[in-house]
């Protein structure tokens, strides 16, 4: 985001709300003769949050949803229970992965499991290296 002062930011919320939590979302400066710098370890460490939610560490939408916002939905300290957030985007996130290995028919009997929604739901640790064998 660009602020009207010319700073950049990774966040469209007031500087403000993130400090409350110890957060630094600025990225950069552009100035008014139109030259930007950019702050490239602070952009790291800003890519580099989601590794630090604990949240999200076993969740497998953990790299494309990113725990969403750091501020409102997953402000450091924050429970590592699921949110609602987190349960729409974990469904959704299935959808389009069975949606792309398998056939249209097997989509529509996983969206129709009411059970396995609930299971996905309640899924507390998605890495492979926690897996059991049941499946039940």
């Amino acid at each position: 985001m660009l602020m009207p002062d010319g700073t950049l930011t990774a966040c469209y919320l007031e500087a403000d709300r993130w400090r409350e939590h110890g957060l630094d979302h600025t990225v950069g400066y552009v100035f008014k003769d139109g030259n930007v710098a950019i702050d490239t370890n602070n952009l790291e460490r800003i890519r580099r949050m989601v590794w630090h939610k604990p949240r999200c560490e076993r969740c497998f939408c953990r790299w494309t949803c990113a725990g969403g916002c750091h501020i409102s939905l997953t402000p450091p300290d924050c429970s590592t229970d699921y949110t609602d957030e987190c349960i729409q985007t974990r469904l959704i996130s299935a959808s389009f992965l069975l949606k792309t290995v398998a056939d249209h028919k097997s989509v529509a009997a996983w969206l129709n499991d009411k059970a396995a929604h609930q299971i996905l739901a309640e899924q507390n640790d998605d890495r492979m290296l926690n897996y059991n064998g049941n499946t039940e």
